[in-house]
């Protein structure tokens, strides 16, 4: 029994390792494709490539969801997220034309740090701590 919890362990971690090298290949696979364009493909388009891809490798994955039905609140959520983050990769593909690789690459790993300092500030704001902690 122990031996099998193992096995499918160790199974689920290289099926977790083989996800991040695919994803790892097409991500570079997209930078380097937007830098070789260069400014031919308008970032617009550019962005439409990518997510018109990306709908067509998620196809699996969207027939599963298909009886998830969100209520209308997180629907607009799902819509605001969707729009803003439309925005976002539309500049990305536009800052990989104009600045070198790894400057853009840098940025998007700030990312993450700068967010979570814009969340901790708006928390800092609109939270008090007798909201958030019991006592």
């Amino acid at each position: 029994m122990i031996n099998k919890i193992k096995d499918l362990d160790l199974n689920q971690s290289l099926v977790g390792i083989l996800w991040m090298i695919i994803t790892t290949i097409l991500f570079v696979g997209v930078t380097a494709t937007v830098r070789y364009l260069e400014g031919e493909v308008p970032a617009p388009q550019a962005a439409f490539l990518r997510y018109a891809i990306g709908t067509i490798l998620l196809i699996p994955s969207l027939i599963s969801l298909t009886k998830f039905r969100p209520h209308k609140p997180l629907m607009k959520k799902f819509i605001l997220r969707g729009f803003v983050h439309s925005i976002g990769v539309t500049l990305w593909f536009y800052a990989m034309s104009v600045m070198p690789v790894a400057e853009v690459t840098a940025i998007g790993f700030l990312t993450c740090i700068i967010i979570f300092g814009i969340a901790i500030s708006l928390r800092s704001l609109f939270m008090k701590d007798e909201d958030y902690y019991d006592e």
